[in-house]
């Protein structure tokens, strides 16, 4: 059965970090940083910009998962980080000095995981591959121009976690 945020509304808290973060966050965003761009293709269909799920993946291991799980049909858009160097940046997806985050509508195959082929039975399928670090204080405004832009009626986040050696 898919993961579907409407029926779990009541049982999940309403807030999942603490209250005095997000205002700590929007006052970052606002002292004077460039704001993130989403940027949107627009020969989009009009459901592309409500799909019925939206892949986030975040770091290179997740942005590897997304695009060899899903066929990536056509790029919808992207998401620029004023922050992010492109001087130095390999646009080339298997780099690993690739610092991109592109959108793109997706095709799910029949081997996928049934939350994205349901979904995908219903509507589009966004992938949103980011390669680069957002900053704790930038998230944000990254997440506020990305869902400014777009209406997903699921997400799916795939991030990783980075390593620690154990302690003594």
């Amino acid at each position: 059965m898919p993961f579907d945020l409407a029926q779990q509304d009541e049982r999940r808290p309403r807030r999942v970090v603490d209250d005095a973060f997000e205002p700590a966050a929007v006052a970052v965003a606002r002292a004077g940083e460039p704001t993130p761009v989403c940027a949107v293709n627009d020969t989009l269909p009009p459901g592309a910009r409500a799909p019925a799920l939206a892949v986030f993946a975040f770091g290179a291991a997740p942005c590897a998962y997304a695009r060899a799980r899903f066929e990536l049909a056509e790029v919808a858009g992207a998401v620029l980080l004023p922050e992010v160097d492109v001087g130095t940046n390999s646009f080339d997806p298997s780099s690993p000095r690739n610092r991109t985050c592109y959108m793109y509508r997706a095709r799910a195959g029949a081997d996928v995981e049934p939350v994205a082929r349901d979904a995908h039975a219903g509507g589009d399928v966004l992938i949103v591959v980011c390669q680069y670090a957002i900053r704790a204080e930038r998230a944000h405004a990254w997440c506020e121009a990305v869902l400014g832009t777009i209406a997903p009626q699921r997400v799916l986040i795939l991030d990783e976690q980075p390593w620690h050696p154990p302690r003594p």
